[in-house]
């Protein structure tokens, strides 16, 4: 239940204008015999590997407060991306960058957020530090990265394929007895939002969440796909069976676990999804357009996780002028 609860609070950062320039470059190191068979790669991730860091934002949900740039690698340039603390008490605001063995360190303790020189992000949430007593309602800590396209059409795309590394290096449940899994969890998320941008659909305009991966505490990766509806944003969330993304891998043995996703399918079954729940009744795929995407951790329960990601890449068959 909570997959549909999780996005309440990603609904205020929708629009944000922090813009990756998406698939106007050649995919750097393209295989030359896919170049040779004139299938060039563009890859749409501008600074895949964030090495001009990213936008640190104020812990109050609600609206996009940069407060100031953690540099992770030897770029300069303005970080096409953000990192979310969503109603964390802990600011990592201010803390004095170091090096540890995850690379360069922003840690205040309680929280951390790290680069090492390949590329490997790692994000600790120890929402035990955040919680007095068990939570019974209301806002949980995140941990999230999140960037904003200025819209990629996918009409046209013969291919558009995600993919990313994944591992859990340790995930606690600190409440105990007290654990209800009705309200409590720790999540592990990944998600685009499309958008309906066919003017002359009754759903122009429209979005949906579209749930690549997801690990949940309760029960590790989806095993089905699953449609829920979000009320606080009036919002249908498609998730993606996250077993079938990851072939099946266990993200908790802490080995690497790929990704792997075909958006352009994953957007198809989406739609088809939903016109059984009576919307985007009129809606094809090449009416969509990708615009934002997040991932990290997410708590409603008093846990302790520690995530690593890395190898994040985006990547279609043409070069694409975003709307």
């Amino acid at each position: 239940m909570y997959m549909k609860d999780a996005m309440m609070c990603l609904a205020f950062w929708g629009l944000a204008v922090m813009l990756v320039a998406g698939c106007g470059e050649k995919a750097a190191g393209a295989d030359s015999r896919k170049e040779e068979e004139g299938k060039e790669e563009y890859e749409c991730f501008r600074d895949p590997t964030m090495e001009n860091g990213v936008w640190l934002l104020s812990p109050k949900d609600g609206r996009r407060v940069p407060l100031e740039v953690f540099r992770l690698g030897k770029g300069t340039a303005d970080p096409v991306w953000d990192l979310c603390q969503w109603n964390n008490r802990h600011d990592l605001a201010g803390v004095t960058p170091e090096e540890t063995a995850y690379g360069t360190t922003f840690s205040n303790g309680v929280h951390t957020f790290a680069r090492d020189a390949d590329g490997v992000l790692t994000m600790i949430l120890d929402a035990s530090k955040e919680y007095d007593t068990p939570r019974t309602d209301g806002p949980w800590p995140h941990m999230l990265v999140q960037s904003s396209f200025g819209g990629i059409p996918l009409k046209g795309l013969k291919r558009l394929e995600l993919t990313f590394d994944e591992r859990i290096l340790s995930v606690e449940n600190r409440m105990g007895d007290a654990f209800d899994p009705a309200r409590h969890t720790a999540q592990a998320l990944f998600y685009f939002s499309i958008a309906d941008r066919n003017p002359a659909s009754a759903w122009n305009n429209k979005s949906i969440w579209l749930g690549v991966a997801a690990w949940d505490w309760r029960g590790g990766l989806t095993r089905q796909p699953e449609v829920s509806f979000d009320k606080g944003t009036a919002t249908y969330i498609y998730q993606m069976a996250s077993e079938k993304t990851f072939s099946g891998a266990d993200l908790t043995d802490r080995k690497w676990s790929t990704c792997h996703v075909d958006v352009l399918k994953a957007v198809e079954e989406a739609v088809s999804a939903l016109k059984k729940q009576g919307e985007f009744t009129d809606a094809v795929r090449d009416d969509f357009s990708l615009s934002e995407m997040n991932f990290g951790w997410e708590m409603p329960g008093t846990f302790y996780g520690a995530l690593q990601v890395r190898g994040f890449s985006l990547k279609t068959d043409r070069k694409v002028d975003e709307t």
